[in-house]
């Protein structure tokens, strides 16, 4: 498959996972629901060229999002530290005050909410799963949620400031899809571009296997998402690894010049090359390592949960799903509780479920919420011993 990115590389095949779940943060009403919830396989491909990593099986049609998608992390006071101090950077920093702010996927609201009211700006959300907020969480902002992807019947819609947090790696074409908000940014002078995805450097040089999944067709690096901007006619203002590199954002401004090719980014493609070559050696002793782990577990017939049922969660309940040690799954996000995980099956429930089931063990999917669960289980008055995965 030719890079739908640079255009000139070829993606090789590198890895392949099969049969996981296509939309990992679906919710499921029941555990025959969630294991039999669409499946697709993952075999990722790199471009030698630009750095740009894709899933060679990905089709667009199987990721159908809903009001039942649900992945805000907005729960976590780790993940609210962060995500106010990009607000604050973009308000002061940008300008941003009293102005016009679009979110493109805004999911529940949560960021735009967020940025208009320490801002004073007027929001425009886009997202097909939002789900209407009870009124007193509105009265003091003004906001309009549109329950629709935001394409070209909306390009004349005025904003300051577009904002896309965690979309483009869902994207089938995102070249093309930033080549359109280009196309956009003409009707609106001055306009600012926030954009945030998964930093794939994270996930092939430091090992991160559980952020890989089906409904991710794009793995972007930095060097590659920088590319993505400039080939679409943007200029890059700022861009950082974030929330423990585990993110890459980036702020962008429509350009009228030609970005000169960089010998650095050469450099850094090279780097990455070396990662992905031996990526699916290092998963095997991963996966060899941690099923030893459970398996040794099962056999002292201990009790254990997994804490976390967002994307490496769900990727980690799918790894090990023949398995039969995990029979719940904890998570802060009221909106999960009671719902059950894609594929694997493992009932969600709430931190408060732990004082009763008292675990042995609490396999941590994210090492960025360590202290955070720590401390919240040592107030519960249980001990488990806690594995970060």
């Amino acid at each position: 498959m030719q890079c739908p990115v640079c255009g000139t590389g070829v993606l090789k095949p590198f890895f392949r996972l099969p049969e996981m779940p296509v939309i990992c943060n679906n919710l499921w009403n029941s555990r025959d629901s969630a294991r039999n919830c669409p499946k697709g396989d993952i075999a990722l491909g790199f471009c030698n060229e630009c750095g740009f990593i894709r899933n060679l099986k990905y089709k667009s049609e199987d990721c159908m999002y809903s009001i039942d998608y649900e992945n805000s992390l907005h729960f976590s006071d780790r993940f609210q530290e962060y995500i106010r101090r990009v607000a604050t950077h973009l308000i002061e920093d940008y300008g941003i005050k009293d102005k016009t702010v679009i979110e493109i996927g805004c999911g529940k609201g949560d960021f735009l909410l967020m940025l208009c009211r320490e801002g004073h700006n007027k929001g425009i959300g886009f997202d097909q799963s939002y789900v209407d907020l009870p009124q007193k969480l509105l009265n003091d902002v003004d906001i309009t949620f549109i329950k629709d992807y935001y394409f070209h019947e909306y390009k004349s819609y005025r904003s300051d400031l577009i904002c896309c947090r965690h979309v483009l790696e869902h994207l089938d074409d995102p070249l093309s899809s930033v080549k359109e908000i280009r196309d956009f940014a003409c009707y609106n002078d001055g306009v600012k571009l926030y954009y945030e995805v998964p930093n794939s450097l994270h996930t092939f040089k430091e090992l991160a296997v559980l952020d890989i999944i089906y409904e991710h067709p794009n793995y972007f690096t930095p060097v590659s998402l920088k590319s993505v901007f400039e080939l679409a006619g943007f200029e890059v203002l700022e861009q950082e690894q974030v929330y423990g590199n585990q993110f890459i954002n980036l702020i962008a401004a429509p350009s009228s010049q030609d970005t000169p090719h960089s010998g650095k980014r050469d450099c850094e493609v090279r780097e990455l090359r070396k990662d992905v070559g031996r990526f699916e050696e290092r998963f095997k002793r991963f996966y060899e390592d941690r099923k030893k782990l459970i398996e040794d577990a099962s056999s002292q017939n201990c009790r254990a949960v997994i804490w976390g049922t967002g994307s490496k969660g769900v990727t980690f309940l799918n790894l090990f799903k023949d398995q039969n040690l995990f029979e719940y799954a904890v998570d802060i996000n009221p909106r999960k509780e009671s719902k059950f995980v894609s594929g694997s099956g493992q009932k969600i429930v709430s931190p408060k479920f732990l004082r009763d089931y008292d675990p042995d063990l609490t396999f941590i999917m994210n090492p960025i919420y360590e202290t955070e669960i720590a401390q919240t289980i040592q107030e519960m008055g249980i001990a488990p011993e806690l594995i970060v995965v």
